[in-house]
Order: structure tokens, then sequence, then C-alpha cells
């Protein structure tokens, strides 16, 4: 219904895609967190999407009232069918993520995100090569990156920062 208005109202698919994403990212740094006093990172990785192209003029037809497919809306079930990642891209990031480590692989409904817990102590080893990176147990110089042997797969890897960018301060800090 909301996505119905602003396209009316004059919002683009865009638009609402750039929100989509900002708003995941929002939530996903809320959630980045260091565990068992900082040796396990948890890491939030946005593997690359099918057929992202479908997606604006899926979604302008079944919200134009002169549409044939006006409010002919997938299920998600559907939506997952349409735009979840290639398997090979799956495979690339859980390859990576067990080669550093990780003690925990999960995957959102669509499967395009997948979140790692992976040792601090790995962190570096599993972001070498990213240009203009610098980690370290602490966290990296930012909090978002993509290291090269993921490139062709991730968008995005979120939840790298340093522990004081990411978690409420402590006592003296």
């Amino acid at each position: 219904m909301v996505l119905r208005r602003g396209l009316r109202a004059g919002g683009s698919v865009q638009t609402l895609k750039v929100v989509v994403i900002l708003a995941v990212s929002i939530c996903m740094c809320l959630s980045a967190e260091a565990t068992a006093g900082g040796e396990e990172r948890e890491l939030h990785i946005a593997v690359k999407q099918r057929n992202e192209d479908l997606l604006p003029p899926l979604l302008t037809s079944v919200s134009t009232p002169s549409s044939p497919a006006y409010a002919q809306h997938l299920s998600l079930a559907a939506i997952c069918d349409l735009i979840s990642p290639a398997p090979r891209h799956l495979a690339a990031v859980e390859a990576w993520a067990q080669a550093h480590g990780a003690s925990s692989i999960k995957h959102s409904q669509c499967r395009e995100f997948v979140t790692i817990k992976i040792p601090t102590s790995r962190l570096a080893s599993a972001m070498k090569g990213t240009p203009s990176l610098s980690c370290s147990p602490a966290g990296c110089s930012r909090p978002v990156a993509v290291p090269p042997a993921l490139s062709h797969a991730v968008d995005f890897i979120d939840g790298l920062g340093r522990g004081a960018e990411q978690l409420p301060q402590g006592k003296g800090g």
C-alpha cells in the first residue's frame, strides 16, 4: 500500500530501492556486534540479487491502476524465486566464510543476506586485498566493504567497523 502511494505521488522505484537498502543497512549497523568479549564479529553480507532489472517494471505494473497486472501482487515465495542470488554466488560466500573460520552462517528468507560470525583474529585475512581498508581484531577502518575474492558475488559486507563505532561505549570509553 505504501509502495502504491509512493509511486502515484511521483516517487520512483529507484528511490524506493535506495530507501530499502539504507533501512536494511541501518538495521544491520544497529545489530552488528562483537560477541564473547570481542572474540567474534557478526558480519552481514548482501549477496548480489538476480533479475534486479525486472523489479522496477514489475512494481510499476502492480501499482498502476491502468495496468492489467494492477493489484496482482506476488507472494514472498515468488519474489524470492525472482530475486534470490545465483547459487554460485551463495556458494562463494559460504566457502569464503568457512575458509575464514565462520562459526555460524545464516541466510535471510530470500537468501539475499547472509549473516556470519567470524573470529576477530581472522578479520584481517578475510578482508585482505580490499582497497583502502585496514583491519585488526578490533575491527576495520570502515564499516562496509567487499574483499576482492567476493566482488563478483557480493554488493557489500556490513559490520566491519571498529567496536567503538558500532557498539555503545562502555565504562571509561
